[in-house]
């Protein structure tokens, strides 16, 4: 049980990793597309 909970608290940890990582790089993509305008 308790190994499962680390588990779980991993996984929300590295979502939320990910989807950091996911919004900088759009935010950059789109800035990028904006600054070539």
């Amino acid at each position: 049980m308790n190994k499962y909970n680390g588990d779980n608290v991993n996984n929300k940890f590295w979502h939320l990793w990910f989807f950091t990582l996911l919004d900088n790089c759009r935010v950059k993509y789109l800035c990028a597309k904006v600054n070539t305008l």
